[in-house]
C-alpha cells in the first residue's frame, strides 16, 4: 500500500509540474509520464497487459489490465476509438485506444492524470460542448417587409503568439503559419541533442521541454481549426514516441 501511496503522490506532483494545460486551466498528466511513475514504484511486481476486444474495421476497443505476479487483477480500463475519426485515428486508432486504456487502468489505481479521462477524451468533450453551444444559439428570422440587414464586417485575422518552452514569445502568426512553425519546433526539440554550450542533452531530459513547449502554446492551439489541432496533436505524439525510442523505451 505504501508503494501505491508514493506513486499517487509522485503523479500528483508531476501533474503540477509537467501536466499539459487543458481548456479551463486544468492540467492533464500524460499516460507515459504516469507509466514511468508506476514502474518506479512497483518495478516488476505489477504488470500491464492489453487485449483487443473489438477491431471490426470501424471501431477499436482495447482493455488494459494491471496484474500482480500471482495473476490477480488489481486494476483495469477500457477505451474505444473510431477508425478514421481525426488524423491520429486514420493511421493509429489501435495505438491510440491502447494508450487511453492504459491511462484509465492507471486511473483505477488512483494514478490519474488530473481526471479519469484521457487527453483525447478531454479534447473531444470540449469540441462537443462547443458544437452544442453553437446549436443552442437562436435563429433570427427577418420579416419579408423588413429591410435586409447589413452584412457584418469581416473580422480581422487573429494573430496567435508562438512561444518557446520557457514562455518567451517568438512571433505573432496566423493559424496556418502558427501550426506549421509549431510542428517544426517539435522536431527541433526532439532532434537537438546538445545545448547551446555543446553539452549533450539526454532524450529523457528533452521530454519535459517538449511538453512545456506545447503547454506554453496551449492558448494558441485552442484557437486553431480542428484539422490543425489534430495535425499538431499527431506531430506532438510522434515526437514523444521518437524521444521514448531514443531513450530505449518501448
Amino acid at each position: 500500500m505504501s508503494k501505491l501511496i508514493d506513486a499517487m503522490k509522485q503523479v500528483n506532483d508531476l501533474n503540477k509540474t509537467h501536466g499539459v494545460t487543458q481548456r479551463g486551466g486544468k492540467k492533464y498528466t500524460e499516460v507515459f509520464v504516469r507509466v514511468e511513475a508506476f514502474r518506479q514504484a512497483f518495478g516488476t511486481e505489477l504488470g500491464i497487459d492489453t487485449s483487443i476486444l473489438v477491431d471490426d474495421g470501424k471501431r477499436v476497443v482495447v482493455k488494459a489490465t494491471i496484474i500482480s505476479k500471482e495473476g490477480l487483477t488489481v486494476g483495469s480500463g477500457l477505451a474505444e476509438e473510431i477508425r478514421g475519426q481525426g488524423n491520429v485515428n486514420k493511421t493509429s486508432a489501435l495505438e491510440n485506444a491502447e494508450t487511453s486504456a492504459i491511462g484509465r487502468a492507471l486511473a483505477s489505481l488512483g494514478l490519474h492524470g488530473g481526471s479519469y479521462a484521457s487527453a483525447n477524451e478531454i479534447a473531444a468533450v470540449q469540441r462537443k460542448e462547443k458544437a452544442i453551444e453553437q446549436r443552442k444559439k437562436p435563429n433570427i428570422s427577418v420579416h419579408p417587409l423588413d429591410p435586409e440587414p447589413e452584412p457584418e464586417p469581416e473580422p480581422e485575422p487573429c494573430l496567435l503568439h508562438l512561444r518557446t518552452h520557457l514562455g518567451k514569445t517568438l512571433a505573432e502568426l496566423d493559424q496556418s503559419e502558427f501550426s506549421m512553425r509549431l510542428v517544426k519546433m517539435f522536431a527541433v526539440y526532439t532532434n537537438t541533442d546538445k545545448d547551446k554550450d555543446g553539452n549533450p542533452v539526454e532524450p529523457r531530459k528533452r521530454m519535459p521541454f517538449l511538453r512545456e513547449l506545447k503547454e506554453h502554446n496551449a492558448e494558441g492551439i485552442e484557437e486553431l481549426s480542428e484539422p490543425l489541432r489534430e495535425k499538431i496533436d499527431k506531430a506532438y505524439l510522434k515526437n514523444l514516441r521518437s524521444l521514448g525510442a531514443q531513450n530505449g523505451e518501448q
